[in-house]
């Protein structure tokens, strides 16, 4: 196992284990961002350490391992960076909010554009989110948690590319 994986493999367990934590013991969230309001005001901290934690380990694989449109990379590692360093707010007219949310469309946007430039095959995980979205908005119904699966999916998607990436190194 090279480094690299050995990186992403910390990455995808430090998110994992954060995500499914705070969701047993709070229900699912709008968003991944929206998981800080879960933490006490004095453990917010533990967000920005958890997705600064995943930008660090994934940076070097991402952008070293990019073959084409490695600025894409950097982007999405850089957005997701900011987006650890402004937690979400509940005052969208707050600077910090906003700045969340660009960082959040950007690393969302980058990581996948990667993905397109790289190993487009990997967009066919999408499919089950797509039925999933058409089942539940269909007619008047809602899917309140559609942002976090979303995210989720945009994860999966990054680390099964970061993944494949690493492989072809060796």
């Amino acid at each position: 196992m090279n480094t690299f994986m050995i990186l992403i493999t910390i990455a995808a367990v430090l998110l994992i284990a954060y995500t499914v934590i705070l969701c047993v013991h709070n229900g699912i969230p709008r968003s991944l961002s929206a998981s800080v309001f879960f933490l006490p005001w004095k453990g917010a901290w533990l967000w920005t350490a958890v997705i600064a934690a995943v930008v660090f380990a994934l940076a070097p694989v991402l952008i070293g391992t990019a073959q084409r449109a490695q600025f894409l990379a950097f982007f999405a590692c850089a957005g997701l960076l900011f987006v650890a360093a402004c937690p979400l707010v509940k005052d969208k007219s707050d600077m910090a909010y906003r700045v969340h949310l660009v960082a959040a469309i950007v690393c969302a946007l980058s990581a996948m554009g990667l993905v397109a430039c790289n190993r487009p095959i990997l967009y066919l995980l999408w499919l089950p989110w797509v039925g999933v979205f058409i089942w539940k908005t269909k007619g008047v119904s809602t899917w309140p948690t559609q942002t976090f699966w979303a995210e989720m999916m945009c994860f999966l998607i990054t680390f099964i590319y970061a993944y494949l990436m690493a492989m072809s190194t060796d």
